[in-house]
Formats: structure tokens, sequence, C-alpha cells
């Protein structure tokens, strides 16, 4: 009832050549090309990143379309489905950038800020296998940037971030970090780049296909935990993107600050307009624990600045948020 036949068995040299394709002929059976390398692991890299390429949204530089969503921004902004506003062309562009959610087109704040942080972390903690195969455009890997690739990549997060900064003029509370309508974005199936160019008018189901005036700007998705992931993102590339661009990383250290002290004061209990303790979206409504978050961006912070208070916060103090149960710190991290 199953496959029959001769059973091969062979032993593969120590002295293979290292980096060049090989294949194992076993009888008349030959194996896919491989690699013997120390770094064979940064192919899984690549083509990791080769995907956040294909999610990228706006005028950057995809290696897989072209400039997507570039009015974002133009939205109504909503809070919690009140809706406050109608399509503002002045602002149209403003939230430009970021990565899209996943099989959709829309950017949702968890996802883009656990995906942020995550690469921030893996240049951190591998800086040494951080290497630079690609340009900013994944399709070019002769002349490159210069720039360690899941860095950069993590760069094209943090520059959203720092877009949804500046449209709240600086007030936490009042970063959107989540474009896009559910609804009529589903009822959407095509490329990105081809949003742009349907209808504005979304009056009704026939047009309402996620064009520019259904990308709602939608407000109070923060929570103390997404607040702390991008924080955690911003301190890490305000120390490892400094050598590139100073000007950036020292943006990025700034808003870094005021992101995680407004996740403190979420966790501990302090009320804003806009966001709560916990997160939730009509996609995203999970327990919302905040502890590993909050704990890893005093961690960031402590890296990129060497200041006492963050050290505290990781390692020392016990009252942190109110009914924090973890005996040994903020965090335990």
């Amino acid at each position: 009832t199953g496959p029959e036949g001769n059973i091969f068995v062979g032993k593969i040299p120590q002295n293979v050549p290292t980096e060049k394709r090989l294949r194992i002929k076993v009888g008349d059976e030959v194996s896919s090309t491989f690699i013997v390398s120390d770094d064979v692991y940064t192919m899984a890299k690549d083509a990791t990143l080769k995907f956040f390429g294909i999610q990228r949204s706006g005028n950057s530089e995809s290696w897989f379309h072209g400039p997507s969503h570039t009015k974002d921004g133009g939205g109504a902004i909503t809070t919690a489905g009140d809706t406050t506003s109608s399509f503002d062309a002045s602002r149209a562009g403003s939230l430009a950038g970021g990565w899209y959610d996943c099989g959709d087109h829309l950017k949702e704040s968890q996802t883009m800020a656990y995906a942020f942080m995550t690469l921030a972390v893996m240049h951190a903690t591998n800086p040494g296998k951080d290497v630079d195969h690609y340009d900013y455009n994944q399709g070019e890997f002769v002349k490159t940037d210069g720039v360690p690739d899941v860095l950069r990549e993590a760069k094209h997060g943090a520059d959203f971030f720092l877009k949804a900064y500046e449209f709240a003029k600086g007030v936490v509370d009042d970063m959107p970090v989540s474009v896009g309508n559910f609804g009529s974005d589903h009822g959407w199936w095509g490329r990105p780049e081809a949003q742009d160019y349907l209808p504005t008018d979304n009056s009704s189901v026939a047009t309402d296909r996620g064009g520019p005036a259904a990308r709602i700007v939608r407000l109070g998705e923060l929570g103390a935990n997404i607040s702390s992931d991008i924080a955690a993102g911003l301190a890490i590339l305000s120390k490892d993107y400094a050598k590139y661009d100073k000007k950036f990383a020292d943006s990025c250290l700034v808003v870094a600050e005021k992101m995680y002290a407004f996740a403190k004061d979420l966790a501990q209990g302090k009320t804003f307009k806009n966001n709560k303790t916990t997160f939730s979206s009509p996609a995203y409504n999970g327990n919302n624990e905040f502890t590993d978050d909050l704990a890893l961006a005093s961690v960031a912070l402590l890296y990129a600045t060497g200041k006492k208070d963050y050290a505290d916060d990781m390692i020392r103090t016990t009252e942190l948020f109110a009914s924090q149960q973890i005996r040994d710190g903020a965090g335990f991290f």
C-alpha cells in the first residue's frame, strides 16, 4: 500500500564547497539546489524582507507594486466608529506609508506596531547577521543603499509612526495608527495601486470599494501595548540608525519617550479622550496584556539613553501600574 524500492544511504563529505549551489544525486534522482554556508539563514531573512516589500504602502519603492494609497490621511477622522469629519484633500498623503495588514489593504495598528518592533529588535540583537543585500527597493541588489536590510525595513515603519505623530501635532492620544474601512476595503479585490483611482464618492455599495474617501483615519487604537511596541522600535532606531541619519534618529527618540510615557499613563489608569488602557478594533480585540510590551519598551529606552529611570521601570519598580502582580520589576523581562 506504500512506496517500494531501494533506499540509498550516503554521507556528505566534510570538504564540500561552501557558498556555491549544490545538488545531491542518488540513483536517477537529483535534489533541489542548496547551499552550505555559515549565513544560510540570511536567505530566509531575505525572503521574509521581500514579503515586507510587497506589503509596503505609500510611495515606498515596493519591488512588487507601484505607489499605492498615496492619499491616506485625507479620509474622515473617526473615534470608536464616530465620524467627526469628511474627506479633506488638504490632508491627503499625510498618512501615506506603513504596511498592509494581510490580504487586504487596511493598515492596522496592532500588526504594524508588532512587525515594526520585531524588525528593530532583530537588528539590535543580531547586528552581525543584518547585512546589506538590497537597496530600499529589494528588486535592486547590485547597487545597494549601504544600510543593513532589516534596519532599513524597520525605518519604513518608523516613518509612518512619525507621520502619525506629526498628524496629531505631537499629542500621542491623537495619533492615528490605523487607516481604512473594513467593509469597503473588502469590497475590492485587486492591486493596491489601483485603489487610489476608485471613485471618491462612497455613498453607495456600488462605489464603496475602499477608494480614498473610504480610507478613514481611525483614532483610539493605541492602548498601552501598541504604544509600548512603537516606543520600543523607535527607541532602538534612535540609537542604531544614528550613523545613517542622525536627524531622523533624534526624531525617533523624541517620539519614543513620549509614547512610553503615554503607555505608562494608560497602564496606570489615566484617562484620555481617544485611547484606553485596553485596545480593540473590529479585527483585533485580544486580551490586551501590556506588561511584556511595557517592559520591552523600558529595555529599549535604556539601550537608547542609558537613563536610570528606564532601568528602574525595567527591574526595580514593583508598583509601576495598578494591581501589578510581578514580583521583581515592571515586566520581569
